[in-house]
């Protein structure tokens, strides 16, 4: 199986059809997981637990004091989600 995959589309068709393409695990652009950064019990509401849906999240931004916030915000969804660094196949 192939480790994971990023494709500019929706949550639904992607974490529908991920495992049928031969993936193991997602990699997501900000714009797959934004609007569930401050509900990541939502986010496990609506697409599951599986940690795969989460494998790596991608992310972008400065150093500065407000991309710093940015990234502990994406770190404590990550935890919460329980993303993984990898994926076994």
């Amino acid at each position: 199986m192939k480790p994971a995959f990023s494709k500019p589309t929706g949550p639904r068709d992607l974490f529908a059809t991920f495992r049928t393409e031969g993936y193991a695990g997602l990699q997501l652009k900000g714009g797959q997981y934004a609007a569930y950064l401050d509900a990541p019990e939502r986010f496990t509401a609506d697409w599951g637990a599986d940690p795969a849906l989460t494998t790596a999240l991608i992310t972008m931004g400065g150093l500065d004091p407000d991309g710093i916030a940015a990234l502990r915000r994406i770190i404590a969804f990550a935890a919460a989600v329980r993303a993984l660094g990898s994926v076994a196949a």
